[in-house]
């Protein structure tokens, strides 16, 4: 009900000329663990120039910092087109769009996106803590639910193992089958339509300068992440 909520509060004028843009954020958080938190996850805090806090980074600070930029620009007189904000409170519950209804509420709002000429995710990330980075392109999700079958009740190993094809393994192997033993996608025909880089966007890659090496470090130290003490 956040983009319901979003547009009753929302001054019903005509788009203007500029059309508008849609700026996508979600203000509910994950979990946190508080032990693994230097303070307290659910109260933000300043620590040598970075803010600390469950949802700072993910995604109430994003979506807050779009919200003082269209501000700041309104205050100015030098926004060229409406925004439309759609706060979402579900994002991290782990359910599907289908289940928690956003797909429907937005096709049932599309008044409020007449004219839309982009639309801003503010959720993403920077790829070092010095630049900031406008993200242009993300990878697709494709989600599934597989359901495999078996016998009624409880087997026997001793007795039936051999004779009866065990669903877990049914369902390792055809997950195991999704990727090659690098972790490419072994999926026939996945690829298709899928546009090669550019040079220029190999060049832009080239200039970000990520380190193959400090990630790995990060990830491998078990410093900061979905449930740690990160600014």
């Amino acid at each position: 009900s956040s983009l319901a909520s979003a547009a009753s509060t929302t001054t019903a004028a005509a788009l203007g000329p500029g059309g508008c843009v849609v700026v996508y954020g979600h203000y509910d958080v994950a979990g946190a663990t508080s032990s693994q938190w230097q303070t307290d996850p659910w109260t933000m805090s300043a620590r040598d120039g970075y803010l600390y806090g469950r949802g700072v980074s993910d995604d109430k600070g994003p979506l807050l910092a779009a919200i003082f930029a269209a501000h700041t620009l309104h205050a100015a007189g030098a926004l060229e087109v409406d925004v439309v904000f759609v706060a979402e409170g579900e994002e991290e519950s782990g359910r599907s769009l289908e289940s928690r209804g956003f797909r429907e509420i937005v096709a049932d709002n599309q008044h409020w996106f007449q004219g839309c000429r982009a639309v801003l995710i503010s959720n993403n990330y920077w790829v070092d803590e010095t630049r900031p980075c406008l993200t242009y392109g993300m990878r697709g999700v494709i989600d599934f639910e597989i359901q495999v079958s078996g016998p009624s009740h409880d087997m026997h190993s001793g007795i039936d193992g051999g004779a009866v094809q065990e669903p877990m393994a049914d369902l390792m192997a055809l997950l195991a089958s999704l990727t090659d033993p690098s972790g490419r996608l072994a999926v026939e025909g996945i690829g298709c339509g899928v546009r090669a880089l550019s040079d220029e966007e190999r060049a832009r890659l080239a200039a970000v300068g990520f380190d193959a090496e400090s990630y790995y470090r990060k990830i491998s130290s078990g410093g900061g992440g979905e449930d740690g003490d990160a600014p």
